[in-house]
This record gives structure tokens, C-alpha cells and sequence, in this order.
């Protein structure tokens, strides 16, 4: 906790009774998640202190409360959940305003009178720790504070907090499978989110080959290209490349959207299938609503969840575009399958370029046993 913070919030069912309290709109954010996965070369004690450096230092330090939990069983799987509050405190402990409102003035400094009698005004955040940028700013901190007890501890693994486009690598992600996915795998049991990441997996290790055997060839053109005249064949190298390329990078911005769509579809149907539980509850009266709360639980922390993550990409405008998002995920589906028809046209292309390349290897040999050779003063010309 910050130090201007209330004593007794140390007690996590205190802070957040206090923020139930304090957030009067419906539809207001209660509070903020980050999870991240933990380096498994540190022993559970490193990793507990390496999550407190960090959430001190870019959470605590600029003024939230922090809730963490760690989950490490064992199974080679150990993250953080950190629930972090929206408002910030006031000099005496009490919340701070989440937002004020600003006067627009004209060329005049004046204030702007609206029809309704209103100034016209605008809202103003109180502090920045929703700007966009903050998430770019919390990673890139975290890679830097784990590498840092990586390098302490002599190890050599490193965490790097970009995408794999922004380092170069064609490699399409794979999704974060959870808790529940996680143990069914295990018990050979087949999840939605297992199925994903097989089938990432799977294209992954076909556009490794296909590069592999594009870069084989060029790495052959190079050398033969010095004796031999293989211009047609450099250019249809160069140019399969170019499609390979293409085809991964497509299909990387492919699946990152379509991942995207999915959670979008996924927590509007947690929203709609578990808000009359919500509308429910909220009608309980205050002295029952606990015992509601704890009986449905699941149906109304889903919801509580789906509703601020739509709440979060909605940004303000009303009315899920579930329809929409249904309509470009299908077109999605479509155009991943026309990929999938070029890269394996390519692949034959490829094919064909390894029948020319071992063709000409044939020749060469051939070429060269054929050529005399003189032996003279035990020097070979």
C-alpha cells in the first residue's frame, strides 16, 4: 500500500468492502488485473520477491493498493495475479476523485455556455494509469526487473516483453491456456483453448520447415553462385521467399485478431448468460446479498469480469457488436483458409526449386570427375 493509505487496508477484505463502497455507478471499474508468468529458474522465495520489487516500484510507488496472489503447484506453470485499485488516495487517507472536470475556454479565456445553460466542459483523468501507454510501460518494466534477478542469480534465460512481430520473429503466439484448460491437457482431456494452441503449434513448426528449406537453398545459391551461373534460379529462390514471408506475416495478424474476436464473443456470452444473476443480486437486500454473492459466485465474478472487459474495449459506446465481431471472425476464417492454399502452393514451388537445385548438384559432380587432372612436382593443377 501507498503510504498515505488507510492502516487497516492492509486487510484485503477491508480494501475492497471499501471500494465496493465508494464506486456509486453501476457500471464503474472496481479495480484492475495483471497477470504474468513467472520465471520457473527462480526458486518460489526468489520469485515472491522479484513480484514485490516490481509491484512496489510500478504500482505502489505512484499510488495504488496492490492485492497479489501467486499461484505456483508444481506444475511448471507459477504466475501473479495483481488486483490494483482505480482512485487514488487524498493527503488525509480518504479516495481521491477518479476524474475532475475541466471548463473549455474560447479565444477569450472564457467559459463556453452551452444551449442547456451548461459550461461547456470535459473530464479530465486524475492520474494516468489508464492511458494506453501504461500497459507498454508496466511489461517493459517487468522484462527489465525479472532479467535483472535472472542476471543476479546467473542465469542465462532473459524475458523480452515484445510481440513476436516487433522482434522479427515469424511465429504465430499461442494463447494462455488457465487453470481449468491446463488440468484437463494433463488429464488428455480436449479444451477449445488446447485445440487453439495445437493448431498454432502446428503451423509454427510447418512455416519453420518451409523457411528452412527456403534458407538452405539460398545458403546453397550463395556458394554455387560464385563458379556457377544460377541467376534464374537465385531470382526464383528470392522470390518464394518473398511469398513466404508474406504468407507468415498475414497469417500472424490473422490469428492475432481472431484471437482477439474470440475473447470479445467469449465475454459477451458470459455477459449476457450471467447478467440476470447480476440484476438478481443487486436486487437482494444488503443483509442476504453476501450469502447471494457466495451461492452464485461463479455466475457473478464471470460476469463482474466480462462486464469490465467489455467495458474496457467498448471505450464509452454502448451496444456489443457481437454480430460484427461473429462477421469478421468468419471473414477471418476464410481468408486463413486462402492463406493456407498459397503456402501450400509455395511449398510444391519449393519442391520443384530442391529438384532443379539437386539436379544441378548432379551435374557439378559429374562435371568434376570428368575434368583430367595433372599431378606434377606432387602439386595438383
Amino acid at each position: 500500500m501507498p503510504d498515505n493509505a488507510p492502516p487497516e487496508y492492509s486487510d484485503r477484505v477491508t480494501l475492497w468492502n471499501a471500494v465496493e463502497r465508494v464506486e456509486k455507478k453501476r457500471n464503474s471499474q472496481l479495480a484492475r488485473e495483471i497477470e504474468f508468468a513467472l520465471p520457473v529458474e527462480l526458486s518460489r522465495e526468489q520469485n515472491i520477491n522479484l513480484v514485490r520489487d516490481y509491484v512496489k516500484h510500478s504500482f505502489v510507488q505512484p499510488g495504488m493498493c496492490a492485492d497479489v496472489c501467486i499461484h505456483d503447484t508444481d506444475n511448471g506453470n507459477p504466475h501473479a495475479h495483481i488486483l490494483l485499485t482505480m482512485r487514488p488516495f487524498e493527503r488525509n487517507g480518504a479516495w481521491g476523485a477518479k476524474s475532475k472536470k475541466e471548463y473549455i475556454l474560447d479565444d477569450k479565456g472564457e467559459r463556453i455556455r452551452l444551449k442547456s445553460g451548461e459550461f461547456k466542459s470535459r473530464k479530465v483523468a486524475a492520474v494516468d494509469w489508464n492511458e494506453q501507454t501504461k500497459a507498454e510501460q508496466w511489461r517493459e518494466a517487468w522484462a527489465d526487473t525479472a532479467n535483472a534477478a535472472l542476471e543476479q542469480q546467473q542465469v542465462e534465460a532473459r524475458i523480452d516483453h515484445r510481440s513476436y512481430e516487433r522482434q522479427g520473429i515469424d511465429r504465430i503466439p499461442t494463447i494462455h491456456l488457465g487453470v481449468a484448460a491446463s488440468q484437463m491437457g494433463r488429464k488428455g482431456i480436449a479444451t477449445n483453448r488446447g485445440d487453439i494452441n495445437r493448431k498454432v503449434e502446428i503451423t509454427n513448426s510447418q512455416l519453420r520447415q518451409l523457411k528452412a528449406r527456403i534458407d538452405k537453398l539460398k545458403g546453397w545459391l550463395i556458394e554455387e553462385s560464385k563458379t556457377q551461373d544460377m541467376s534464374a534460379l537465385e531470382a526464383k529462390v528470392m522470390e518464394m521467399h518473398g511469398k513466404q514471408r508474406e504468407v507468415s506475416s498475414k497469417l500472424n495478424a490473422i490469428d492475432r485478431r481472431m484471437k482477439i474476436l474470440d475473447e470479445h464473443i467469449k465475454q459477451a456470452g458470459y455477459y449476457f448468460e450471467f447478467r440476470p444473476h447480476y440484476e438478481k443480486y443487486k436486487e437482494v437486500k444488503p443483509r442476504k446479498q453476501a450469502d447471494y454473492y457466495e451461492n452464485n459466485r461463479r455466475e457473478l465474478t464471470l460476469y463482474e469480469s466480462a462486464e469490465r472487459y467489455l467495458n474496457g474495449i467498448m471505450n464509452g459506446k454502448t451496444g456489443l457488436p457481437v454480430n460484427a465481431w461473429k462477421a469478421e471472425r468468419s471473414k477471418m476464417t476464410v481468408e486463413k483458409n486462402t492463406l493456407y492454399q498459397k503456402y501450400y502452393l509455395l511449398k510444391e514451388e519449393v519442391r520443384e526449386a530442391e529438384t532443379v537445385r539437386r539436379n544441378a548438384q548432379d551435374t557439378i559432380r559429374r562435371e568434376g570427375k570428368e575434368r583430367p587432372t595433372y599431378i606434377s612436382h606432387g602439386l595438383e593443377r
